[in-house]
């Protein structure tokens, strides 16, 4: 959850908590935040502050599962980061993760004949070049096939 302990709206100090789990007959949220273990908050409270905040949340989830909501500029977006982070043997699961959801993945390294068995070359055969304005380099994705083969040749 997101909150802001600024003293105004229009003066943020943001910060985060961790909601851990809830209590519906009592009606609680059960927070952590800093170095407190756990904040029970009415959820009406929990309510209002978080519907300050526009709603926002973030899901972490294991580098072998995709968000239902994912789309595959952003999930490559998020692999190359945790790959730049250096956990190699996540982001090889991710970049795995994401050839599963996504078969035709040129920024994950599909060279268009087996996937996930050699690493693309770039610049990319001229029946793939054509491919390449889809995958939209302003949205962050980085080029074609060197993802996922830079951090398997890392191991």
């Amino acid at each position: 959850m997101l909150e802001n302990y600024g003293p105004f709206s229009w003066f943020p100090v943001w910060h985060y908590s961790v909601v851990v789990g809830y209590d519906l007959p009592e009606l609680q949220v059960i927070r952590r935040s800093g170095t407190r273990a756990r904040i029970t908050t009415p959820l009406t409270i929990f309510e209002k502050i978080w519907k300050e905040e526009k709603y926002w949340a973030m899901v972490a989830l294991p580098p072998d599962r995709v968000p239902a909501t994912a789309n595959e500029a952003r999930y490559t977006a998020a692999v190359v980061a945790l790959e730049q982070t250096g956990q190699t043997r996540s982001a090889i699961t991710a970049y795995d993760t994401l050839l599963k959801r996504w078969p035709g993945s040129l920024a994950a390294g599909w060279d268009g004949e087996t996937p996930r068995t050699r690493c693309t070359i770039w610049p990319p055969p001229k029946i793939l070049s054509a491919r390449l304005p889809s995958i939209g380099r302003s949205s962050g994705v980085q080029q074609p096939g060197t993802g996922a083969c830079r951090a398997r040749q890392a191991l």
